[in-house]
């Protein structure tokens, strides 16, 4: 069967959408959710229909169908992904008249058209008339007040979740502030709260702003959410990652991770940052181990591949690395960190100027960030322009330890690249084990001074648990 609307058409026999006749690639389970929705055009879908229909007999995150979906509205154009409405609480509606086309290995006739009569309207006025009387029973049994309230926050947290999964600056500023507000109005609001200290740790782990008032910020709203809801993983995940980044406690921070992947085994978060455990304790086959689960969690996160992509490129693997970054591209054009990763690889094999001229991308899309004007200022010193990287390298503010000396390496000033290091390190905003896998920093792994900063103050202790339980059902990808 075949369907059409809006220039597209979309052939179940083949499993193979066109735009205007050009082939749109879309991964399986992107192409498997489009369809669902099409093929049920006059009609709400379900989360858990459309889970059983994309992901059968798989266990996946709850929240990978609203990710499959928006990451399937990015690949329409524009009038076609307009067509995908969300009903809060419900599903999604394929709207608007669909065609259905004669089957294309029917001999020589001439295509049939069967427009198909879209019972929106009809569906419409039902639904109108059930969630006038779910409104009606809501306030009579909360009040409207908090109902509106209510409202008002859940649309405060998701937009702030939209600012938090982009990881610019200045839209982790921005979620800061929606999530901020959110919890004013709920204060006991256990999703918004770890939200908030996600977003506080991600300010000081990029290097935005204040380092030691973000993670003081992040350590409290961690703490607060766990006294909120002590049963779920989330705010275990930040407090751990706080201990292992700042105080480079492996020990704390395993007993944490351990905590959250008991109290559920599933989360991507939690499987995704517990791989930077397994880099500070030198065991980078289980890092990447780590981080393959979290990416079979959640397989529509650019976050996701975007960190898979960059513990191939530390471990030397740049091939993987591309692959997971051009991936993450597909599901987010604009996300930076896979523009800027792409940059870096061609940077480490060789391609200078393309390295340069992708970081530079990268750059524009994210001129905040200080990671990326350090690797900009990086890649001018490698590719011989010196007064542009020194120039580069004097305008970017807030510059962290670590990201000054990626640039004094590439303008060849080795021994004031270990004092930035050092000085990195004193400060506590040195991640362990993460430098000296640096395939920039490789010229400064000669040096005593370099080799000592990896030291652990102790043995690294038993790791958190890593491999799901056979129990658990398996996972599945794109």
């Amino acid at each position: 069967m075949r369907f059409a609307f809006d220039n597209v058409t979309l052939d179940t026999s083949r499993r193979a959408v066109t735009v205007g006749g050009a082939r749109l690639p879309l991964p399986p389970r992107l192409y498997l959710t489009l369809e669902t929705l099409v093929a049920g055009h006059d009609r709400v879908i379900s989360r858990e229909e459309l889970k059983s229909s994309v992901w059968p007999d798989t266990h996946v995150q709850a929240n990978n169908v609203a990710q499959a979906v928006k990451a399937v509205r990015r690949a329409l154009p524009p009038a076609a992904a307009d067509r995908i409405r969300t009903f809060p609480r419900q599903g999604y509606c394929f709207a608007g008249p669909v065609v259905v086309l004669a089957d294309s290995r029917d001999d020589g006739a001439a295509p049939a058209r069967r427009p198909v009569k879209p019972a929106i309207a009809r569906w419409g006025r039902t639904v109108l008339a059930a969630c006038s009387i779910m409104i009606a029973l809501s306030m009579a049994w909360t009040g409207e007040r908090r109902a509106v309230k209510s409202g008002e926050s859940s649309a405060l947290h998701q937009e702030g979740i939209a600012l938090l999964s982009t990881r610019r600056a200045a839209d982790l500023r921005r979620a800061a502030e929606k999530f901020a507000r959110a919890i004013a109005i709920e204060p006991r609001r256990y999703d918004t709260v770890t939200a908030l200290a996600q977003t506080h740790y991600l300010l000081g782990f990029y290097g935005i702003g204040s380092y030691q008032d973000a993670i003081r910020l992040a350590r409290d709203t961690a703490t607060r959410a766990i006294r909120i809801d002590p049963d779920r993983p989330e705010a275990y995940t930040v407090r751990a990652s706080i201990a292992l980044d700042t105080n480079w406690d492996l020990r704390v921070s395993a007993a944490d991770f351990g905590r959250a992947i008991r109290r559920d085994p599933h989360d991507p978060l939690t499987r995704h940052w517990a791989a930077w455990w397994y880099l500070a304790a030198g065991r980078m086959a289980e890092a990447r181990e780590t981080l393959d689960t979290a990416v079979r969690l959640g397989p529509f996160s650019p976050v996701g591949l975007t960190a898979r992509a960059t513990f191939a490129y530390l471990d030397g693997d740049f091939e993987a690395a591309a692959a997971d970054s051009r991936l993450a591209l597909t599901l987010d054009p604009d996300f930076f960190r896979a523009h800027l990763r792409l940059g870096l690889i061609d940077l480490m094999s060789g391609e200078v100027d393309r390295g340069l001229a992708r970081i530079g991308v990268a750059r524009g899309l994210a001129p905040e960030s200080p990671e990326t004007a350090a690797a900009f200022a990086h890649a001018c010193a490698v590719a011989g322009q010196q007064d542009r990287a020194r120039r580069a390298l004097a305008e970017i503010a807030g510059l962290s330890g670590y990201d000054r000396a990626i640039v004094l390496t590439g303008l060849g000033q080795h021994r004031e690249a270990l004092d930035a290091l050092m000085a990195a390190r004193h400060a506590q905003q040195l991640v362990p084990g993460l430098f000296a896998r640096e395939p920039r920093l490789a010229p400064l792994r000669r040096f005593p001074q370099f080799r000592a900063l990896d030291t652990l103050r102790e043995a690294p202790p038993a790791a958190p648990p890593a491999v799901l339980p056979a129990s658990g059902g398996h996972i599945s990808m794109f």
